[in-house]
């Protein structure tokens, strides 16, 4: 019987370290899988924080680009506008040759309101 008993303590003797390993490895790997999800949740967090930014960036850089093309086509449109008030001009001094300058003057400050409104 004491051979039985002591057989049974050096056993557990024995393997004692190998359950406080085992338990000690547990707790470990609980504690590494807790870190482990806290950055993973910081580096989402962070991932989703970099793409809102940089979804921020390109809608600025899409508004510049749409202000830069509203910027040439208002640039165009007074440049064909301005032409085409030079030409008028140029064709009411022909033919109104005779008139006096005051008429001249009143179509010309006509012409120039119809570009300043429409240019703006």
């Amino acid at each position: 019987m004491f051979t039985l008993l002591t057989t049974v303590v050096s056993f557990l003797a024995g393997n004692t370290p190998k359950f406080l390993e085992f338990f000690q490895q547990k707790s470990d790997q609980k504690h590494e899988i807790a870190l482990a999800q806290l950055q993973m949740t910081q580096q989402l967090e962070l991932q989703k924080a970099g793409f809102v930014a940089q979804k921020e960036l390109e809608e600025i850089k899409l508004d510049e680009l749409k202000i830069q093309t509203d910027s040439d086509n208002y640039k165009q449109k007074y440049q064909t506008l301005t032409l085409h008030v030079i030409t008028t001009l140029k064709l009411l001094k022909e033919h109104l040759n005779g008139l006096s300058i005051c008429v001249l003057w009143c179509a010309q400050l006509l012409l120039l309101a119809y570009l300043v409104y429409f240019c703006l």
